[in-house]
C-alpha cells in the first residue's frame, strides 16, 4: 500500500450504520479499514467489468456485425435451457 491520504466522505445514515457494524463485529479495527476494503473491492468489480467488456462483449458484437454470429431472443434462449441444445 501507498502514502496514506486523508480525506472526508459523507454517508447515509444506513451505510454508517453498517460500517460500525462491521467494525463492531471485528472483521475491521476501525472505520478506515472498512471504508478501504470496499473501495479496494469497488474497483476489483470495475477491473473484472471492463476485462469482461474488451473480452467477451466486444468479440460477440464483432462477430454480429461480421456477420459470423447471431443473436438469440430471449424466447430462444430459454428454449434452448429447457431442452438442452
Amino acid at each position: 500500500m501507498g502514502a496514506l491520504e486523508r480525506i472526508s466522505v459523507e454517508v447515509s445514515a444506513e451505510l454508517a450504520a453498517f460500517v460500525r457494524e462491521r467494525v463492531s463485529s471485528g472483521r475491521f479495527a476501525n472505520e478506515s479499514e472498512a471504508i478501504a476494503d470496499a473501495l479496494r473491492r469497488a474497483e476489483a468489480d470495475d477491473r473484472d467489468t471492463d476485462a469482461w467488456l474488451r473480452h467477451v462483449v466486444v468479440p460477440i458484437c464483432a462477430s454480429v456485425e461480421a456477420g459470423t454470429a447471431t443473436l438469440l431472443t430471449l424466447d430462444e434462449v430459454r428454449d434452448r435451457l429447457k431442452t438442452g441444445r
